[in-house]
């Protein structure tokens, strides 16, 4: 499911976030390294879904692994800045943090709703959380 993406916007988020972020861990951790990490927190996106959501659609793109990296990346440089949509400056810990809130807040009123409306949110904090 990793490898498969909604539409060119969801592809292109994921990819841009993986280069922003990717290199410098894989650097540290070396390729083989980090793509076992990378791996990893994609699994955990599926694993966290298929536990908690029964919608019955299918789970496609990298969004759960990418944000095990940015889980990664925040862990081990959480002061480094950022700007977040190009403009507003925050540090990494910070953003992080946020898109985590954002995932919580947004997955809990999608479950009020019954329906998702197309994002895995759940399967998004599983990559955080296996990362």
């Amino acid at each position: 499911y990793m490898f498969a993406h909604a539409g060119f916007w969801h592809l292109a988020l994921n990819m841009y976030t993986l280069w922003a972020f990717g290199p410098r861990l894989e650097h540290q951790w070396s390729s083989r390294g980090f793509t076992t990490f990378y791996l990893w927190s994609g699994l955990g996106g599926v694993l966290l879904h298929a536990l908690f959501v029964r919608d019955g659609a299918p789970l496609v793109g990298a969004s759960a692994a990418v944000f095990g990296v940015l889980y990664a990346y925040a862990r081990r440089w959480p002061e480094d800045e950022v700007l977040f949509f190009g403009v507003v400056p925050m540090k990494v810990k910070w953003l992080v943090a946020f898109l985590v809130a954002l995932n919580l807040t947004m997955g809990a009123l999608a479950a009020g709703q019954g329906a998702t409306g197309g994002t895995a949110y759940v399967a998004h904090l599983g990559g955080l959380l296996f990362g």
